[in-house]
C-alpha cells in the first residue's frame, strides 16, 4: 500500500469474505399522486448479519482496508487551479504552522529564557534566527521536543529525546560562559535544525524558520548570498509586530487536531490577493492586525509567500500523509465489518 501512494506500483487487492447479510427495509409515510403515477415514502433500511452461510474468520469485527470514497469525492469537488492534494495540503497549512511554531516554541524552552520572552524568543528564532545569533549567559542543554498529541503524535515522537530527571541534571552538558549560542553550539548556520541531538536521536528532517527559506530564495532568484546576520543590511529584517501577526492570522485557533477554516481562507487570500487589497479587507475586520501587515514591504510580502510554498513538499506533506494512511481519512481507510456498514465515529 506505501508504494501505491508513493506511486511506485499499481494497486494489490485481497479478496476477503463472503460476509453474508439478509437487507430489510420498512416503508413509511408512503403517499401517492392524484393519478396513482409515483409514489413518495420515507424508507428505512438495515442489514442483518448472517454468520453461518459466511466465511468462518468473518465477524463484524474484522477489519478491512479498502479505498475511501469519500476522500476521492472531496478530490475531486476541489476547484483549486493546482492538484487536487496540493490543495488540501494548502487548506490544512494552518495545522502544519501550528506544528512548526509548536516544535520552535519547544525547542527554544529548553534553552531557558526569561519565561515571559519565549513567545517573543520563538517568533524572532522563526523571523530572522536572532535567537540563536544573540548572546546568552547561561542555559541547559536538553531538548525536548514532544507533544504526546492526538494523531500527530507520530510527528513528534520522531524527534523526541528524553528530558532528563533531576537526579541526572548534573550529567547535562552546560554552557556559562557569555557568546552567541550559535557559537557555544558550533552551528555554521542559526537553523534550529542544525541544533545538536544526543548520539541515536533523529534529525529534523525540514528547516523550521522562515528565516532558513529566505537565503535560499534570495540565492535562487539572485545569485546573491545572504545570512540572517545580513537581513536588515538588505531590508529583509521583518517588523516583529507584522510576523507575529501573520501568524495570529494564518494558524487562528489551529492545533495538531483542529484546522481553523479562518487561517485557511486567510492564507488562501494572503497567496492570491495584492497586499494592499488584502489588508484594505482586513482592515474592515481587524485595523490593528491590517496596520501591522502594513509595516511589511512587498519584497517580504512575496517572501512570506514563497514561505508557505515551500511548505507544501516538506512540512505541509509530512502533515497530510498522516490523513493518506489507512489509519486516518485520507485516500484508503481501515474500518472494522460494523463500521463500513453503518459509520465510524473518531473520538480523537
Amino acid at each position: 500500500m506505501t508504494q501505491w501512494l508513493q506511486g511506485l506500483s499499481p494497486p494489490q487487492y485481497k479478496e476477503v469474505g463472503p460476509f453474508s447479510f439478509r437487507a430489510k427495509e420498512v416503508r413509511y409515510n408512503v403517499n401517492f399522486d392524484a393519478n396513482w403515477n409515483e409514489v413518495e415514502y420515507t424508507c428505512h433500511q438495515w442489514a442483518e448479519y448472517m454468520p453461518a452461510s459466511s466465511c468462518a474468520e468473518c465477524t463484524m469485527d474484522a477489519n478491512i482496508t479498502s479505498i475511501n470514497r469519500g476522500y476521492l469525492q472531496f478530490l475531486s469537488s476541489s476547484t483549486s487551479p493546482v492538484d487536487p492534494e496540493t490543495a488540501v495540503i494548502y487548506a490544512t497549512m494552518p495545522m502544519t504552522l501550528s506544528i512548526i511554531t509548536g516544535i520552535t516554541t519547544n525547542m527554544i524552552v529548553q534553552f531557558e529564557p526569561n519565561a515571559s520572552t519565549i513567545a517573543y524568543d520563538s517568533i524572532r528564532q522563526w523571523t530572522d534566527c536572532s535567537f540563536l545569533l544573540v548572546s546568552i549567559f547561561y542555559f541547559i542543554y536538553c531538548l525536548f521536543i514532544c507533544y504526546y498529541q492526538s494523531r500527530y503524535r507520530f510527528l513528534y515522537q520522531h524527534y523526541c529525546i528524553k528530558f532528563p530527571s533531576k537526579s541526572s541534571l548534573n550529567q547535562v552538558s552546560r554552557v556559562s560562559f557569555m557568546q552567541p549560542l550559535q557559537a557555544s553550539l558550533n552551528l555554521q548556520q542559526p537553523y534550529l535544525k542544525d541544533v545538536p541531538l544526543p548520539p541515536g536521536t533523529p534529525p529534523l528532517v525540514y528547516d523550521l524558520e522562515l528565516c532558513a527559506y529566505i537565503p535560499r530564495a534570495i540565492m535562487n532568484q539572485m545569485g546573491i548570498a545572504v545570512t540572517p546576520s545580513q537581513f536588515g543590511t538588505y531590508g529583509l529584517d521583518m517588523n516583529y509586530t507584522a510576523t507575529s501577526t501573520f501568524l495570529s492570522l494564518a494558524i487562528g485557533k489551529s492545533n495538531v487536531t483542529f484546522n481553523d477554516p479562518a487561517a485557511s481562507s486567510f492564507i488562501q487570500a494572503f497567496l492570491t490577493m495584492p497586499q494592499t487589497s488584502l489588508i484594505s479587507t482586513i482592515s474592515t475586520i481587524n485595523s490593528a492586525a491590517a496596520a501591522a501587515l502594513g509595516l511589511l514591504t512587498q519584497s517580504q510580502w512575496l517572501l512570506l509567500q514563497g514561505y508557505l510554498a515551500s511548505l507544501v513538499d516538506t512540512w505541509g506533506a509530512t502533515v497530510v500523509s498522516e490523513f493518506l494512511q489507512a489509519n486516518g481519512g485520507g485516500l484508503v481507510v481501515t474500518k472494522n465489518v460494523n463500521e463500513w456498514l453503518y459509520g465510524k465515529i473518531d473520538w480523537t
